[in-house]
């Protein structure tokens, strides 16, 4: 430690031996010195004066004047203590005692004097004490600096970090401090309700306690980030709660920074969200429960409405296949007796000829008016034919009553084959090429070529499933197929048409799982978008009015749900479309 000096002077100017002014300072003499010392003493920034040991003042500059309110006369009456508050007046004389005895060398003390007003001004003094030759204590020396600024801030400063501290404690979030090691530093009661350690326990503590291992390698990653001046960080993770208890917490991070901007650890804002993610998680079961409700609601309307549909459908084509068969048989089972009593008449004409070949004129020339030669050369084509048209009939009858099967809703080996026939069969009509009166235009004159279907069976074996429903699948993908074909045909001039005809190709193949059915088409084909949905209940391109949305949606359910199978759709803008039926065996 260093040596402490005191000052030896006096306390007034003296003169020299020619009368000439001069200043005492340290026992040295300065010539001109008191002018010196004068014009430091008045022109000073902060208040000077000089004080006899008895507290009254001696000497003021005018600084000290303007802080206290007071003329340098006025002052300068008064006693020093009497412009000290009370509650410093104490402390004040033991300074001076301890500077008189030599106990202290300067005494520093921050005090309030009274202004004029009787207001309180906090000063900071500067107290000497100045000695002569013979060290004998002859006044102090006082300087005071105006810090009532200072205070105010100060006294803020402090209000705020009450406010803060109060806060904190009170903050409904638990806030931890961190130092850089990542050691508890501050520790809320809000903290402490969260993870169960008290302030005593946690404070000191590493990170890791409150983090249980799963989550180490995360939380140690945000901390990195948190100390590379990376500014906040925001993350959300489980934490470990004194009595085990997993709980999940949102953490607000940042880091705190000194003033010469390096980090000196990081201040941390936690909220318990453990009670609003499984509230979170319930309402996202419970919508998902309700979306699964809502489209199984979707699916049974949707089977409901198809049910009855095909229902209907089928009772109709049994209906219409019986009314045509009983009226059908019964030409059919005539047919044989007509071409029997036919060829009987012809024999018996014959017979008539050889017998009477030359006929009255009357008799011959109804002969030639009925043009008999002729008539008894195509009779026989003609029962011919309509036996092949009544065998048609018979066709058409059975492929309808094949493809109702309302009596079929057992599962059972079944000629996949036969059921795309069928289905082709009662399409047949639209398959056919028609004229030119379509909705919206009217060209009696213009014909649309038919829609060519070509067929690439397999060599299939029977396969188990539900006859009706599989036979259901073919006619809406087919009929889909058709409704595309007959629109581009619409929106096509004729020479397109009949150049680029509509084509729908219907291949069969057999692996080791069991059978597919490619059902394809060379239509505008479709996006993804539309191509991701088409399986969705309700969902349809066409025009309100033109479509329910559930014919594809009820494929996915039969070949997919009820058969085991796979339904898949392939396509692109401008490529076609393929539907492949996959039925396991």
């Amino acid at each position: 430690m260093g040596s402490i000096h005191r000052s030896q002077t006096q306390c007034s100017p003296g003169e020299d031996s020619d009368n000439n002014s001069k200043g005492y300072v340290g026992g040295q003499s300065f010539p001109g010195g008191e002018a010196l010392l004068r014009s430091l003493f008045e022109h000073a920034d902060l208040g000077v004066a000089q004080i006899d040991l008895s507290g009254n003042w001696l000497l003021v500059n005018q600084q000290l004047c303007n802080l206290l309110g007071y003329s340098r006369a006025e002052l300068e009456q008064k006693p020093y203590l009497e412009m000290t508050n009370p509650a410093d007046t104490e402390i004040t004389r033991q300074r001076w005692q301890a500077l008189i005895a030599d106990e202290i060398a300067v005494s520093v003390l921050e005090k309030q004097y009274i202004h004029r007003t009787g207001k309180p001004v906090w000063v900071a003094t500067t107290t000497s004490l100045v000695r002569d030759a013979q060290n004998q204590p002859q006044c102090f020396i006082k300087i005071v600096q105006d810090i009532s600024d200072r205070r105010r801030t100060e006294a803020q400063l402090r209000q705020s970090q009450q406010r803060f501290a109060r806060l904190v404690k009170q903050a409904p979030l638990a806030i931890i401090e961190w130092n850089t090691r990542m050691e508890v530093t501050a520790w809320n009661p809000a903290a402490e309700e969260m993870f169960g350690y008290g302030q005593a326990e946690a404070l000191g503590q590493f990170m890791d306690f409150i983090i249980p291992p799963t989550a180490v390698d995360y939380v140690r990653g945000i901390t990195a980030q948190l100390l590379l001046k990376q500014g906040g960080v925001y993350s959300v993770n489980e934490n470990l709660t004194k009595q085990g208890q997993i709980i999940v917490c949102e953490w607000h991070n940042n880091p705190l920074i000194s003033p010469e901007g390096e980090i000196v650890g990081a201040a941390s804002y936690i909220l318990d969200i453990t009670a609003r993610q499984q509230a979170e998680t319930q309402l996202q079961e419970k919508t998902i429960a309700l979306e699964n409700t809502l489209l199984e609601l979707q699916k049974t309307q949707a089977q409901m409405l198809q049910s009855e549909k095909m229902s209907g459908l089928g009772q109709m084509v049994a209906g219409v296949a019986h009314e045509i068969n009983n009226p059908a048989g019964f030409v059919y089972s005539n047919l044989a007796h007509v071409e029997e009593y036919t060829q009987d008449l012809v024999h018996l004409l014959a017979r008539y000829q050889q017998e009477y070949p030359d006929p009255p004129a009357t008799l011959q020339a109804a002969i030639e008016e009925i043009e008999l030669d002729y008539l008894i050369e195509d009779l026989p084509k003609v029962l011919q034919s309509m036996q092949v048209g009544m065998g048609r009939i018979n066709d058409i009858v059975l492929s309808l009553r094949n493809f109702s099967r309302l009596d079929e809703a057992e599962i059972k080996p079944v000629d996949i084959h036969q059921g795309i026939d069928n289905t082709l069969m009662i399409l047949n009509s639209r398959l056919q090429g028609q004229g030119g009166n379509r909705p919206g235009i009217h060209c009696p004159d213009i014909n649309y070529p038919e829609i060519k279907v070509i067929r690439e069976y397999g060599d299939l074996p029977l396969v188990s499933c539900y006859p009706s429903q599989l036979n259901q699948v073919f006619l809406n993908i087919i009929s889909n197929a058709i409704d595309v074909l007959e629109e581009e045909n619409q929106q096509r001039i004729p020479q397109e048409t009949r150049a680029d005809p509509g084509m729908i190709r219907i291949a069969t193949a057999v692996n080791q799982t069991g059978v597919s059915v490619h059902i394809i088409d060379n239509g505008r084909g479709m996006d993804e978008t539309v191509r991701s949905q088409i399986f969705n209940p309700f969902f349809t391109t066409k025009p309100v009015g033109k479509g329910t949305g559930l014919g594809l949606s009820i494929c996915y359910q039969i070949v997919v749900e009820q058969h085991q199978g796979q339904l898949e759709c392939l396509s692109a803008p401008g490529q076609g479309t393929e539907f492949i039926i996959r039925i396991p065996r």
